[in-house]
């Protein structure tokens, strides 16, 4: 067996592979600037590629401007001492700055109806809305229900993209109108066959009226008449009013009794009495009915039959 009379020694070096941890400040904005961040490696080259032909050799290159084209996925490779790293990927977002268009299904509501805000559907967007009476919300389409004069105003919307506000702000103005307030009444509550029955209504400036009521009564007057009234009439008329579009929040009644006109019948117990006996004035029985006599010598009485006692020639 033949061994070499000399000894030869190698010296091997491993070199590390680089770190590599590449970063951003995504998610920007249209004609922001985007910067690409990564570890410092010494001696380290440096390999950036990325959306719309992007190339770089620097550690931290940024892209001034950026347009929704640098929107997408960059790559970076990192090689020192012979030795490379990666690619490793990192997602960038680049979002169009939005725009805000703020409307509502009506700008005019009346008291206790709900007010229905619209927005512009943008994809991935918040939105951010003000208003009156402290009102905020971050629904796109929200809604104030049971709305009174307090929420009339401007309500204001701006809606993000992540860090991206739309840069300007959306308006758009609510009007909420009272309900008027009504009440129905009569000149006489109770009335007798063939009078007038006389409605009356509060006045409410700019003013429709609305009348219903027995018999198939119907009015649009304020103050309706319901001429030679007979039992028919009789009952309760309800009155709604509408201002500005709004109805009166209450429906207003007032009800009317139409009585029938009695038929008087006088008698006495005997037509023909001597000096000093009793006159017995009879009358017709009428349920509910008041009684007014008058005769000879001043006589007056509202029983229904009277008695005239101890009687003279002048009675």
């Amino acid at each position: 067996t033949c061994v070499s009379a000399s000894r030869v020694e190698i010296e091997v070096v491993v070199n590390p592979v680089p770190a590599i941890n590449p970063g951003s400040n995504s998610p920007i904005c249209v004609g922001e600037t985007l910067n690409l961040t990564t570890d410092a490696v010494t001696g380290a080259a440096y390999d950036w590629t990325g959306p719309n032909g992007f190339t770089s050799s620097i550690q931290n290159p940024t892209i001034p401007n950026a347009q929704l084209a640098a929107d997408g996925t960059y790559s970076l490779t990192v090689t020192a001492n012979g030795c490379s790293a990666g690619p490793v990927d990192i997602d960038v977002t680049v979002a169009e700055t939005p725009t805000a268009v703020a409307g509502a299904i009506n700008t005019t509501v009346c008291e206790g109806e709900s007010i229905e805000l619209t927005a512009n559907t943008v994809i991935g967007g918040t939105y951010d809305w003000t208003g009156p009476n402290g009102f905020t919300s971050s629904d796109q389409n929200p809604i104030i229900t049971n709305a009174t004069s307090t929420d009339t105003g401007t309500y204001s919307l701006t809606i993000s993209i992540g860090s991206c506000t739309s840069t300007n702000t959306a308006e758009v103005s609510i009007t909420v109108n009272p309900s008027p307030s009504v009440t129905a009444g009569a000149s006489a509550t109770a009335i007798c066959e063939g009078d007038n029955i006389e409605l009356t209504a509060t006045t409410v400036s700019g003013g429709t009226y609305s009348w219903s009521g027995p018999n198939g009564f119907i009015s649009n007057d304020q103050n309706p008449i319901v001429p030679n009234a007979t039992s028919a009439d009789a009952g309760t008329y309800s009155l709604v009013v509408t201002a500005a579009g709004c109805s009166s929040s209450n429906t207003a009644e007032v009800t009317v009794t139409v009585n029938s006109t009695p038929t008087a019948n006088a008698n006495a117990v005997d037509t023909e009495v001597c000096e000093g006996e009793d006159i017995e004035l009879t009358a017709n029985s009428v349920t509910g009915g008041t009684y007014s006599w008058t005769g000879p010598n001043g006589f007056t009485s509202s029983d229904q039959n009277p008695t005239i006692t101890n009687a003279t020639s002048s009675d």
